[in-house]
C-alpha cells in the first residue's frame, strides 16, 4: 500500500511567519518542494543540507527555521499518542524559533506569547494534518505480520 502523505502550510499572520509541515515525505521530496517554490533561498537550503542528510528517514520529526519560513517534517506514526507527541515536540521547536527571532525570552511576563502561539499552531496542525492522518489510519489500519 502507498504511504499516506500530506503537506500543509499554517500561516501565523500576527508574526508574519508561516509553518510548512510535511508528513511522510522523504528528505529529497522536501528539498525539491522548497527549492521549486522558492520557500527558502539557496544559502539557507545549503545550510539546512546537514539537517536533511537522512534525518527525516531516521527521526520521527525534524524542525528547521530561518526567521520567516519554518519547516517541520514528520515520519509515519501509527500510535495516536506518539503522533500527537511528535507534533507537539516539533511545534514547540517552531514556537521557540519564532519567539527567539522576535527577541522574546521565556519569562513570567512573556509566557502568554509562547502559550498562545503553541495553542494556535497545535490547533491548526490538528485540524489541517493530524486529524486527516488519524482518519486515514482508522480507515486503513496497519496490518502487523508475524
Amino acid at each position: 500500500m502507498k504511504k499516506f502523505k500530506k503537506q500543509v502550510i499554517i500561516p501565523i499572520a500576527v508574526y508574519e511567519k508561516e509553518l510548512l509541515i510535511f508528513y511522510n515525505y522523504s528528505d529529497e521530496e522536501v528539498k525539491r518542494y522548497i527549492k521549486n517554490k522558492n520557500y527558502i533561498n539557496d544559502d539557507t537550503l545549503e545550510s539546512w543540507n546537514a539537517i536533511f542528510d537522512g534525518n527525516n528517514e531516521r527521526n520521527k520529526g525534524t524542525y528547521m527555521g530561518n526567521g520567516k519560513n519554518h519547516i517541520i517534517t514528520i515520519s509515519e506514526e501509527y500510535d495516536e499518542k506518539s503522533l500527537i507527541n511528535t507534533f507537539a515536540h516539533e511545534i514547540m521547536h517552531f514556537v521557540y524559533g519564532v519567539t527567539q527571532h522576535l527577541g522574546l525570552r521565556l519569562t513570567n511576563e512573556s509566557e502568554e506569547a509562547f502559550t498562545y502561539l503553541m495553542g494556535y499552531t497545535m490547533g491548526e496542525a490538528y485540524s489541517k494534518i493530524i486529524e486527516p492522518i488519524m482518519l486515514h489510519q482508522a480507515l486503513n489500519p496497519k496490518i502487523e505480520t508475524v
